[in-house]
């Protein structure tokens, strides 16, 4: 079954990342999809520098320290605060969304250490997901997406 929600908070000021973010929280997942135009984090914009280098695991700590640009600092530092990692990846590229759900290691993993695995929910752990174009949950391993927020 799928169900559609649209919009963000309601609230001037916070984009649709923080929106992301409060739901996410809200709905207890396991981690935040965000869906952009590139493969990951990146230590600069690898569509303007051809050298830039990107991170298959980066902790909330390093993402700052760094400077890098994940998402708002409100919605960056809402998850960080409540321990909820991010996986940022090409939303673009078809099947990039169903090999995240699926535990298909691509794109960046954001959490609390740099030392931890990268640990993708799979079929059988498969909870709440949250992207920021989209809400999937499912608790089968069937993966029969109940919400979706497109």
């Amino acid at each position: 079954r799928v169900v559609s929600f649209g919009g963000g908070t309601g609230n001037t000021y916070f984009t649709t990342d923080s929106a992301a973010v409060l739901r996410a929280i809200e709905i207890e997942a396991d981690v935040i999809l965000k869906g952009t135009r590139v493969d990951g984090i990146y230590n600069a914009d690898p569509e303007k520098d051809l050298n830039a280098i990107k991170f298959d695991h980066i902790s909330f700590d390093d993402v700052l320290s760094k400077g890098l640009k994940v998402m708002d600092t409100t919605a960056f530092t809402l998850s960080q605060e409540n321990k909820l990692p991010i996986i940022v990846f090409d939303m673009n590229k078809k099947g990039n969304l169903k090999k995240v759900i699926t535990g298909e290691k691509i794109g960046t993993k954001v959490n609390l250490c740099t030392t931890s695995m990268y640990l993708v929910p799979s079929y059988s752990t498969l909870y709440n997901f949250i992207q920021i174009t989209g809400i999937a949950s499912s608790a089968s391993k069937n993966l029969k997406i109940r919400s979706y927020w497109f």
